[in-house]
C-alpha cells in the first residue's frame, strides 16, 4: 500500500497573520496491480461463491467499452468500481475524511505504447465511491475545483495515481 500525505505551509512575510496562513495538503493515493489483488482476496472472502474477479485492472476500463454495454452491464460494472472505491478508501484509512473543497489530478500509467485517449477516461466510477466512503463531501464543481487527466507510459507497474490537494 502506497499513502503519500504532503504539506505545504506558506506564510509570505514574518509580520504575516497567523489567521492568514493557508495550509494546504496533497494527498496521493496509487492504485496499482497490488492494491487491486488485495480488493480480489477480500472480494472472494466475502462472496466465497463467486469465481470472477470484479476488477481486474488498476485502470478502469475506457469509456469505449463501458458506452457499448447494456444498461444492466453498465449498472453492475459501475457499481463494481463503486465498491471497490470504498474497500480502497476505507483500506487506506480515509473514510470520512469529508475533503470539502478540493482539486483532483489523475494519472493513468498504462503497460503499452498504445495511444490511449484521455476523452475515453474518466473517474465517475471513482467520484462516486469517493462520496460514497465519505473521502469527499459531494463531487460537484462547487466542491471538486478542478479536475484534470493525464496519461503516462511503465511497462511494468501500470497503475492510477490521484493526487487530491484540498485547504484545511
Amino acid at each position: 500500500m502506497v499513502f503519500y500525505a504532503v504539506i505545504f505551509y506558506l506564510q509570505f512575510s514574518p509580520n504575516f497573520p497567523e489567521s492568514d496562513v493557508i495550509f494546504i495538503q496533497t494527498l496521493k493515493l496509487i492504485i496499482d496491480n497490488d492494491t487491486v489483488n488485495r480488493y480480489n482476496e477480500f472480494y472472494f472472502m466475502k462472496y466465497p461463491y463467486r469465481t470472477k474477479a470484479p476488477i481486474t485492472s488498476p485502470i478502469h476500463p475506457s469509456l469505449n467499452i463501458w458506452t457499448k454495454l447494456k444498461r444492466d452491464a453498465q449498472n453492475v460494472m459501475k457499481q463494481q468500481w463503486n465498491d471497490f472505491t470504498v474497500w480502497f478508501i476505507h483500506d487506506f484509512g480515509l473514510t470520512n475524511k469529508k475533503i470539502d473543497k478540493c482539486k483532483i489530478h489523475v494519472t493513468n500509467y498504462f503497460k503499452d505504447l498504445r495511444v490511449h485517449d484521455l476523452d475515453n477516461v474518466t473517474i465517475k466510477f471513482f467520484q462516486d465511491g469517493f462520496v460514497n466512503s465519505g473521502f469527499l463531501v459531494k463531487d460537484d464543481y462547487k466542491h471538486i475545483q478542478l479536475l484534470s487527466y493525464s496519461g503516462d507510459y511503465d511497462k511494468f507497474h501500470c497503475r492510477t495515481e490521484f493526487y487530491v490537494t484540498y485547504d484545511y
